[in-house]
Parts: structure tokens; C-alpha cells; sequence
């Protein structure tokens, strides 16, 4: 009995530490995220790149760039916003624009997020050595950016200051 009531003031004293700590401030934790997607796009480019159409069922498994940004994101099981951060990161590295314009004639309909990845992957020329310097670039990117969200210790407090001003802006209804 004794050793149980001693176990639960442990618990207890230790409690608060564990529900003390700060929130991390914006975008390190996304930042951090998006590296490892990065990372993991490089591996699998690096166990096997591809240009133009593949064979999904090929061994070993070769994938093009947009295939191994999904497949990291998939196995590293993070968010749509991580991804979004990796996104961005790899944007910068390989000069994409934010949206990639389409038509009516587009047989697609939807524009496809990793379109331009594809493009810009098949491009002929192309080597998976610089498909590799652009993932290396992004991952640069990511470590910088989550360097800096650390330095600017920026809070929900800031981001929700923010959106009111956003809504106001944009002259969205607030109720």
C-alpha cells in the first residue's frame, strides 16, 4: 500500500511538468515536418528515380518527384499543413509558380498539385542528381524557415490577431 500511495504522489508531483510545457511557437513544429518529408522524398528518389511514365509495379520500386513527395507524406503519416510546408519549401527550391494555370480543355479538370513536379521532373535532360540538388535545396529551405519560426517565437495570440484583420479585409462576415 505503501509503495502505491508513493507511486501516486510521484505521478502527481511529475503531472504538472508534463502539462507545463510552452506550446512550441508557429510553424516549428510544421517546419520540422516538412524537412522530414523532404528527407523522405530523397530517399525514395535515391532508391529509385524515374522520368515519364513507370511502371508502379516495377522492382525495385522508381518513382518521379511528385510520386515520392506523396509517398513521404503518406508513410511519415503528417498533415495536409506539413505538406503544405514541404510544398512550399520545394516550390522555392525548383522556381514553381504558386498556382499552375488551367482550361477548360484540361482533361484533369482539377489541377493536380504535383502537375508542375512532373513537368518539371520529366523535363528532358532532366538527371535524378539535380532532382536530388532541389530536394537537398528544399530541405535547406525547411531548416532555415524552422530556424527562424524559433527565433520569431510567434504565438496563436499573433496568428488570431492576424486572421481578425484578414476577415476585416476581406469584408467576411464575423457572426
Amino acid at each position: 500500500m505503501r509503495s502505491l500511495t508513493l507511486g501516486v504522489l510521484i505521478m502527481l508531483a511529475l503531472t504538472p511538468k508534463c502539462y507545463s510545457q510552452e506550446t512550441p511557437p508557429l510553424n516549428v513544429a510544421e517546419w520540422a515536418s516538412a524537412r522530414e518529408i523532404l528527407e523522405g522524398a530523397k530517399a525514395f528518389v535515391g532508391s529509385g528515380w524515374a522520368q515519364g511514365n513507370s511502371d508502379p509495379n516495377s522492382m525495385p520500386r522508381v518513382v518521379c518527384l511528385s510520386t515520392a513527395m506523396e509517398a513521404s507524406f503518406l508513410e511519415k503519416h503528417k498533415t495536409i499543413v506539413d505538406f503544405e510546408y514541404a510544398k512550399l519549401a520545394l516550390n522555392k527550391a525548383i522556381d514553381a509558380p504558386a498556382v499552375l494555370p488551367t482550361s477548360k480543355d484540361d482533361p484533369l479538370s482539377v489541377p493536380y498539385w504535383g502537375r508542375f513536379y512532373v513537368y518539371w521532373n520529366d523535363t528532358p535532360g532532366r538527371t535524378k542528381e539535380q532532382v536530388v540538388a532541389a530536394l537537398d535545396k528544399a530541405i535547406g529551405y525547411a531548416t532555415s524557415q524552422h530556424e527562424l519560426a524559433v527565433k520569431e517565437n510567434r504565438t496563436e495570440a499573433d496568428l488570431e490577431k492576424y486572421d481578425q484583420a484578414a476577415i476585416q479585409r476581406l469584408k467576411l462576415p464575423t457572426q
